[in-house]
């Protein structure tokens, strides 16, 4: 449907996977919204419907709602490098999709923080132009595929 809408654009359905680095990066990071959900359910008690439902089986749920959220973040994030375009898959329960031309790109920006270092990932936020200004973010990309992106945008006309 993408490409009877923008013919000019190239989009191509196989794309790149994250590597499984990242699938445990993002399950290993703290969840500070189970966390402080927790407290509150151990100290405020909510009665949901009249139902007596203990504060751990509603901190459990929350949690493991939390995690297949993450699973599933992990399993479809997507990633492809065109002559012209470059695309992303991301989401949860849901899915967005991003494509974007070369030139409609304005800024691009790589961020590594400690341990993605060593596992040799890298974030990625790509500003595009519109009204207002779109910003992109994916985090946890190989380092070598990041790396030609950058040199494929440096090769902007």
């Amino acid at each position: 449907m993408i490409e009877e809408m923008l013919p000019t654009y190239q989009i191509t359905s196989e794309m790149n996977r994250l590597p499984k680095k990242a699938w445990l990066l993002r399950i290993l990071k703290p969840s500070w919204v189970w966390m402080i959900a927790t407290a509150l359910f151990y100290f405020v008690r909510p009665d949901f419907y009249s139902l007596k439902i203990p504060w751990w089986i509603l901190s459990f749920l929350l949690f493991t709602l939390i995690m297949m959220s993450r699973l599933l973040s992990s399993y479809q994030t997507r990633y492809k490098l065109n002559k012209t375009c470059v695309q992303f898959k991301t989401g949860g329960f849901n899915t967005r999709f991003f494509l974007s031309k070369r030139k409609k790109i304005s800024e691009l920006q790589l961020t590594r923080h400690i341990v993605q270092q060593k596992l040799g990932l890298t974030s990625i936020v790509i500003s595009n132009r519109a009204k207002p200004v779109m910003h992109t973010r994916v985090n946890h990309l190989p380092i070598e595929w990041c790396k030609a992106f950058d040199r494929w945008y440096m090769l902007k006309e």
